[in-house]
């Protein structure tokens, strides 16, 4: 499917300009370097030089300062306009682990993005089983 699903999901978390047709890494359960604490972030997708930073929440909620930390590491890693972190909602509500001052700070800059569930998500997979040649 080449970067058929990548590029779908990148337009439904809102994060655009990045060349998805060579150069994309995907890791999972990517240790955090510098942390204190031994953290995991769900999946780094690397795309050129930039790091998507992606926390999946279906049920569980966030540790103390889980999403504080991942952005702090994301930025560490790929500088300070190369990274995205973004938020998968199960419940639809935003992070507890990233003060709202924070978020919003990181919104402005365009470094967070959240996609709830429903519909966000379902909408992604939707699109992705629309696109599939498969």
């Amino acid at each position: 499917q080449g970067p058929a699903f990548l590029d779908l999901f990148l337009r439904a978390v809102g994060i655009a300009g990045l060349d998805t047709t060579r150069d994309v890494r995907v890791a999972t359960e990517v240790g955090t370097a510098f942390l204190p604490s031994a953290r995991r972030i769900d999946v780094v997708v690397e795309v050129g030089g930039t790091g998507i930073g992606i926390e999946n929440k279906p049920w569980a909620p966030d540790q103390d300062a889980q999403l504080a930390d991942y952005a702090r590491q994301l930025r560490a890693r790929y500088g300070d306009g190369r990274y995205h972190l973004v938020y998968l909602s199960g419940s639809g509500g935003p992070p507890a682990s990233l003060p709202e001052a924070d978020r919003a700070r990181l919104v402005a800059a365009g470094r967070f993005h959240q996609l709830d569930y429903h519909p966000g998500l379902m909408r992604w997979l939707v699109g992705c089983r629309e696109r599939c040649e498969a």
